[in-house]
């Protein structure tokens, strides 16, 4: 089973410092001692939560077929996902649209994928892991990590994540074209390394192929 991991190994803390800067902010505005209690005490839980193995409860989160909504954003923001039952069992504040606000223009892209009505009514607010672990990887949020101990220790020059981004969508294009045949990397490395924009990226196919295919959680 694949493990993975955020390309921004700082998006947990830099999520906290936003939220205390909200709260500081509802301070200013005087907002009610209610709201600002409830506030602190989820951001109290978060950090505290922040403590506990959160690269490990990510991969037991995405371990599962399917995973809810609340554990999307929770994992897209670098928070542990372990918080969504307790932060969403709160019932005089949640937390949740204020997080969904704090999501970058590609992250609500994939969770407009994710987050469809009539979908979500259908699966009780339930998407598959798959699904969200493909449209995260080809979005650059997340990557495939060789264990524990590479953790926060690897860093991707932009120039790199986009490549991998229009390699994987390529691929999962080729793979969709080709769908009654079985693609093994070798051979999306042929038929990817001649079209024009990986032409572009300058990679031998064989790079293509050990370095690129083998980060697609499809492969």
């Amino acid at each position: 089973m694949s493990q993975y991991q955020l390309t921004n190994s700082n998006r947990g803390k830099e999520t906290i410092h936003i939220l205390q800067s909200e709260l500081e902010h509802l301070e200013r505005r005087e907002a009610s001692q209610a709201t600002l209690l409830c506030l602190k005490d989820n951001i109290d839980l978060i950090k505290e939560c922040q403590l506990n193995n959160v690269n490990g409860q990510l991969n037991r989160a995405l371990n599962q077929s399917k995973i809810t909504i609340q554990k999307a954003i929770l994992i897209t923001l670098g928070l542990n996902p372990i918080l969504a039952l307790p932060l969403s069992n709160q019932d005089n504040y949640n937390i949740f649209p204020l997080l969904k606000q704090m999501l970058d223009p590609r992250e609500v892209g994939i969770m407009s994928i994710l987050i469809d009505e009539e979908v979500e009514a259908k699966i009780e607010g339930m998407l598959l892991a798959k699904e969200y672990i493909n449209n995260a990887v080809d979005a650059g949020i997340l990557e495939v990590c060789n264990g524990p101990s590479t953790v926060g220790k690897r860093t991707r020059r932009v120039e790199t994540l986009r490549s991998q981004v229009l390699i994987n969508r390529l691929a999962r294009e080729l793979m969709v074209k080709f769908k009654d045949r079985k693609l093994n990397k070798s051979t999306v490395a042929r038929e990817l390394i001649s079209l024009p924009k990986i032409m572009e990226l300058d990679l031998q196919e064989e790079t293509l192929r050990r370095e690129y295919l083998g980060k697609h959680p499809n492969y």
